[in-house]
C-alpha cells in the first residue's frame, strides 16, 4: 500500500483543488497583474517583490506557518493555476509540499524556478548533522533533509546568487523588464553583501564566537557573519530534546566554555533553551540567549514585502552583535 501513498495523496490534492475553486474566492483578487510570482515561503517572495519593484504579484503559500509544517490548502493550487512562476527552495526543505503542488496544480505555462539547484557547488554546505544519533526518535525523522542544507537563503553570497537567478528568469518572461529587474536585483544582493562585509569590524571585540543554536538551521548565517555553531536543541524543528541529551548539551557548553544560545521566534523559549540557560547559570557561566529569525515565516499572513528580508535581516545582525559576550 505504501508505494502506492504518493499516487493517491496527488490526486487527493488534485480532486480537493477541483473541487474548491468554484466555491473558494480567488487568492489573487481583481486587482492581481502579470507576472504572477508563488513562492514556496517567505524570503523568496520578498526577493521577488524587490526585483519586480511596481510590476507584476507575489504570493507566499508560506507565511505564518513556515515550511516544515505547512499543509495543503485549496487556495494553494488556486494561486498556482493563475501563476507565472513558482520559485522553491530546489534542496528538500519544501519538496513535502511544493513538488507535488507543482506537478498536479500549476497552469500550462507556469515556470518553476528550483533555486538551491543552481547553486554552485562552492556554495552548498552539506547537511550538519551535529545532534546525537542515539537520540529517541533520531532515526527516519520526517524533518531530515538530504545531503545539503537547505537553509541557503541565510547566506549573504548564496541569498546574491538566488536574487540575480530570480532576475534572470522574469527577463526571460519579460524581456522589455529585463534591464529593471536585473538593476533591482543587484540593489538587493549589494545589500545584503555589503551587511556581510561590516560585520567582521563589528564583531571584532567579541571574544567569544561559539554557539548553541535551536536546530540545524544556522550553518550559512554563521559561515557569512561570522561566528560558530557547535551543537543543536533539537533534532528537528519544534522537536523538544530527551533528558540525556540535554544533559549532554550542558556538559559540553561547560567543557566549550559555550555561552551563548541562539533560539528562534518561532519556537517556546521558555522550554529546553531556557531550561540550558538555567542550568548554566547555575554554575556560575554568564549564558545568554539571543534571538535570531531563520525567516521560515513570517506575521503578515498576506506574505512579505520587498523590504522585509534585508530588514530581519539587519534586525538578527544587530542582536547577534548585541548579545555576543
Amino acid at each position: 500500500m505504501k508505494r502506492y501513498f504518493p499516487y493517491v495523496l496527488a490526486f487527493g490534492l488534485a480532486f480537493l483543488g477541483l473541487l474548491g475553486c468554484s466555491s473558494a474566492p480567488d487568492p489573487w483578487g481583481q486587482e492581481s497583474v502579470a507576472p504572477r510570482v508563488v513562492a514556496s515561503f517567505p524570503p523568496l517572495a520578498s526577493w521577488a517583490r524587490s526585483i519586480l519593484g511596481d510590476k507584476g504579484s507575489v504570493k507566499s503559500l508560506c507565511t505564518t506557518t513556515g515550511p516544515h509544517h505547512h499543509q495543503f490548502q485549496v487556495k494553494d493550487g488556486q494561486m498556482l493555476r493563475r501563476s507565472d512562476l513558482f520559485l522553491m527552495n530546489g534542496l528538500t526543505l519544501d519538496d513535502h509540499f511544493a513538488v507535488k503542488l507543482s506537478k498536479g496544480h500549476g497552469g500550462p505555462n507556469m515556470r518553476t524556478l528550483n533555486l538551491g539547484r543552481y547553486l554552485p557547488e562552492d556554495l552548498v554546505i552539506e547537511a550538519p548533522h551535529n545532534h546525537d544519533e542515539s537520540e529517541p526518535g533520531h532515526e527516519g525523522h520526517d524533518h531530515h533533509h538530504g545531503e545539503k542544507d537547505p537553509h541557503y537563503w541565510l547566506g549573504a553570497p548564496q541569498a546574491a546568487f538566488c536574487i540575480r537567478e530570480i532576475a534572470k528568469e522574469l527577463s526571460e518572461m519579460e524581456p522589455t523588464l529585463a534591464q529593471g529587474y536585473k538593476d533591482r536585483a543587484e540593489t538587493l544582493a549589494t545589500q545584503i553583501l555589503d551587511l556581510k562585509k561590516t560585520m567582521p569590524e563589528r564583531l571584532k571585540a567579541k571574544t567569544d564566537r561559539k554557539v548553541i543554536t535551536m536546530h540545524e538551521s544556522m550553518a550559512y548565517f554563521a559561515q557569512s557573519f561570522g561566528f560558530k555553531v557547535v551543537d543543536v536543541i533539537q533534532s528537528g524543528p519544534g522537536d523538544e530534546p530527551s533528558s540525556p541529551r540535554l544533559a549532554k548539551l550542558v556538559a559540553r557548553c561547560k567543557k566549550a566554555g559555550i555561552k551563548t544560545i541562539i533560539v528562534e521566534p518561532q519556537y517556546p523559549k521558555t522550554t529546553a533553551a531556557q531550561w540550558l540557560l538555567t542550568e548554566l547559570k547555575k554554575d556560575g557561566i554568564d549564558a545568554r540567549l539571543i534571538e535570531i529569525d531563520p525567516m521560515e515565516t513570517c506575521e503578515d499572513p498576506a506574505g512579505p514585502d520587498g523590504e522585509w528580508y534585508v530588514r530581519v535581516l539587519k534586525a538578527n545582525l544587530d542582536r547577534l552583535v548585541e548579545g555576543l559576550p
